[in-house]
């Protein structure tokens, strides 16, 4: 008897031995395939992530590039007098004699209200400006036009209006003598 209870209980550890088996190897292949989902799952993650980083630079770029741009059409408060003197240059360029007769920079602040608490708080805000240029100009008809095709050109955003053009002739040429009155605004931060 004792050999065939031996018998048994060899064929029951035999089985138990290989049930367990198996089942490590199904877990260990589980475990295994799970690993390798996670990495697989995280490399994808890194190259998003990677693609992320990378749009977010280029967008990053191409913000920071039109934020440039933008600024070139204001005028730095500091850089008024530079501008009156490329707009006096750019006259003498086409040939013609200017005098800016007046000049005003108007501030755009603004009162910010808010409501906190029941109470009602304001609050100055800067707004930028605008910088009034009134010029006055003699010279040839194209002189006139040249000045004005080059303003046109001017890298900031100007406003001309308020044009008015006159002719008279030169006593001692007998030639025609245009003259310009107008203002010019452009913006400032």
């Amino acid at each position: 008897m004792n050999n065939k209870q031996d018998k048994i209980i060899l064929i029951i550890s035999t089985i138990l031995f290989a049930l367990i088996t198996t089942a490590s190897i199904f877990f260990i292949t589980f475990i295994f395939k799970q690993k390798t989902h996670l990495l697989d799952t995280l490399t994808k993650v890194k190259e998003l992530k990677s693609e992320n980083i990378v749009e977010i630079k280029q967008s990053l770029q191409i913000i920071q590039f039109e934020v440039e741009e933008l600024n070139n059409f204001f005028i730095e408060p500091d850089a008024v007098v530079n501008f009156i003197g490329k707009i006096e240059e750019f006259a003498v360029t086409t040939g013609l004699t200017a005098e800016i007769q007046n000049v005003r920079l108007e501030d755009r602040n603004r009162t910010k209200r808010t409501e906190e608490n029941g109470e009602i708080k304001s609050q100055e805000v800067r707004g930028g400006g605008e910088l009034i240029l009134t010029v006055q100009t003699r010279g040839s008809w194209n002189a006139i036009m040249s000045f004005l095709a080059i303003l046109e050109k001017i890298d900031k955003k100007i406003t001309i209006d308020g044009l008015r053009l006159s002719s008279s002739v030169d006593g001692e040429s007998g030639s025609v003598l245009w003259g310009a009155i107008f203002n010019i605004s452009v913006l400032t931060n």
